[in-house]
Formats: C-alpha cells, structure tokens, sequence
C-alpha cells in the first residue's frame, strides 16, 4: 500500500472475506496539512493465513496496532497476531456500531477520504444497516455478491484510530490486548 501525500498510516483494520477466500487490510492516518482522516484500502491478502504479510505492514509503516471483530471470520488472526506481539483492538457489539458510526460521521462531516481498492467502493453501494447494540452497522452478509470486508476493514481502521486530533498520542494500554 502506497503512502498518500503527507498521511502517516497510524492504525488497520483487518477484515477476513466472508467466503474465506481473502483478507482485507485498511490503513488509517491523519493528513498532516488537512486534519483530515485518510483510509486507504489495498488489494486483498490471499486466503486468511496472513500473520506473517500483517506483521511486514506493521514493520514498514509503523503501525501503532491493528483492529478486528472477533465475532467474524477473523477471529482466527486474534491469537496469531497476539503471539507475535501486534497491538490488537477488538471490537465487541458496542465497537462494531462506533466504528460504523464513526466513519459515517467523519465521512458526512468532510473529515474522511477513503481510496484504494474498488471493492471498497462497490461495497459502501451495496451496504445496508442493521441494528446492532442499540445503533445501526453495516450488515456483513447481505443478499447478493458484493463483499462488505472492504468495507467493514476501513471502519475499524478509523474506530482504531480514535480522536483525528490525538492520533499522534494514541497509547496502546487501554487497548484489548
């Protein structure tokens, strides 16, 4: 995943396809010039052993942790990435909803761009909501074709990184570790 201008990816968002077949990745950072909440979303990884392809884009990025719903397919990355020693933040009903509703918020408020892969943008389409823990989120299996991981990847990346104006004082201890 290329660098955008002058945003320093910060956090991702990690998501394993429904079928199994690919796991998505969405870096999250701040533009420095802007204040503006940049989520790139790359190609996917094949298939869902991908410990070893997140810990590289952890090294060369310098990510400060990765985020994930342990109540979805990727589950199966939780104790992996722990024992190599990643920051994970696990997002229970409560997360999933403020990740939802973070990234609709800063996307309506002109706060966030979102770019990389189209089926990132096939994705926010197709998306329809569910309610969940007393809010709405996006329905990870909806009827038809489209994949909702793109999706599902780049909200956590941003409910990872929290406050856009903390971003650079992100402390990893009161993360779910």
């Amino acid at each position: 995943m290329a660098r955008t201008s002058d945003v320093k990816w910060v956090t991702a968002g990690v998501e394993v396809a429904a079928s199994r077949r690919c796991t998505w990745v969405a870096l999250c950072g701040v533009s420095g010039k802007t204040k503006r909440v940049h989520v790139q979303v790359g190609d996917p990884f094949d298939g869902t052993a991908v410990t070893g392809q997140l810990v590289a884009l952890w090294e060369q990025h310098g990510l400060d942790g990765f985020a994930l719903d342990p109540r979805s397919p990727s589950s199966t990355l939780v104790e992996p990435l722990k024992a190599e020693g990643m920051t994970v933040r696990l997002a229970d009903a409560i997360g999933v909803a403020t990740a939802h509703g973070m990234f609709a918020d800063y996307l309506f408020a002109d706060r966030l761009r979102a770019s990389g892969h189209p089926d990132l943008d096939a994705a926010v389409r197709a998306a329809v909501a569910r309610r969940l823990a007393g809010s709405d989120a996006v329905d990870r299996y909806p009827a038809g074709a489209v994949e909702m991981a793109p999706l599902l990847a780049a909200e956590l990346s941003v409910w990872m990184l929290g406050d856009p104006d903390e971003a650079d004082g992100i402390e990893a201890g009161v993360w779910v570790l």
